[in-house]
């Protein structure tokens, strides 16, 4: 069940503005707990990017969102990460067999890293994701696909697997 807000199309974002961002969903953070939902995800104005919250209403950043693809993923590979990203990705991701590699800030730059290094995931601090088994281009719906296959399959709430990455 998908549960909808700030669903109506106004130039102004009445809502939270056009930047999804850790100060900006608040509004997100309650409807997630309200709704006992499994995760949300806040897209910015043209839906190319998404900041996601856990089942209990928190940021969970995008690096942490890359590394339970990527761990997740039926095959190792590369991840491109853009250089605002944190260390947590070579941190958890280094000796799984699933090589980091840095690209520049940019949806452009990103796509045509994940295209070039045959990335499983390309992943910006703003949000934007790129899950090349789909297609080479930023995609937060598609990543929410994925996100909700993994919890389905794992059978763990996004909060437990966020908890076990730590912070940088």
């Amino acid at each position: 069940t998908v549960h909808g807000i700030n669903t109506t199309f106004d130039g102004t974002f009445p809502g939270r503005g056009p930047n999804p961002n850790e100060k900006t969903t608040g509004q997100a953070s309650e409807k997630v707990r309200q709704a006992h939902a499994d995760f949300a995800v806040a897209f910015d104005a043209d839906a190319d990017r998404g900041i996601v919250l856990d089942n209990t209403g928190r940021f969970v950043p995008p690096e942490k969102i890359a590394v339970i693809i990527a761990k997740n993923s039926e095959k190792i590979g590369n991840v491109v990460a853009s250089v605002d990203c944190s260390i947590l990705l070579e941190r958890e991701l280094n000796g799984t067999g699933i090589h980091v590699i840095r690209g520049k800030v940019g949806d452009v730059f990103m796509a045509q890293a994940v295209k070039k290094h045959h990335a499983l995931i390309g992943v910006e601090r703003s949000g934007h994701f790129f899950l090349s088994s789909f297609h080479a281009s930023d995609d937060p719906f598609v990543m929410s696909a994925k996100l909700s296959e993994i919890l389905s399959n794992t059978r763990t709430s996004l909060a437990a697997l966020a908890d076990e990455i730590p912070e940088y």
